[in-house]
């Protein structure tokens, strides 16, 4: 059962490398609703604080370690990991063009000219 939780955190995580790609291909997370990402990561946070608050809860005198909850820790663990990328994104990488697209919004056609402008329409 822990394998079956782990896999689904990999493939959960992996669902968010195309909004990834999307994002650097764009170099701007305009569109991207960042109040989402929040949401998620403070709901991940909880969870993993959750996690470790059971333990201490329920302790059976075994580790930390053998008692966890894996599928559950390692899906919102990624989940924050993922999370800080997109931050990483909004507030550090790409700040500068999404303040640029907020001024003016056909800057967006001059820093993606790989997608036809019809794309953003």
């Amino acid at each position: 059962m822990k394998t079956c939780g782990v896999a689904k955190a990999v493939l959960s995580m992996v669902a968010y490398l195309p909004q990834y790609v999307l994002i650097y291909k764009n170099k701007t997370t305009k569109g991207w609703s960042m109040g989402g990402v929040w949401a998620d990561c403070i709901g991940a946070t909880i969870a993993c604080f959750q996690v470790v608050l059971d333990y201490f809860n329920e302790n059976k005198g075994l580790g930390f370690w053998a008692e966890l909850n894996y599928g559950k820790f390692c899906l919102n663990f990624l989940c924050m990991l993922c999370c800080l990328v997109f931050f990483f994104q909004h507030y550090v990488l790409y700040r500068e063009n999404n303040k640029k697209i907020a001024e003016n919004p056909d800057y967006i056609y001059e820093i993606a000219r790989h997608f036809n402008k019809k794309d953003f329409e």
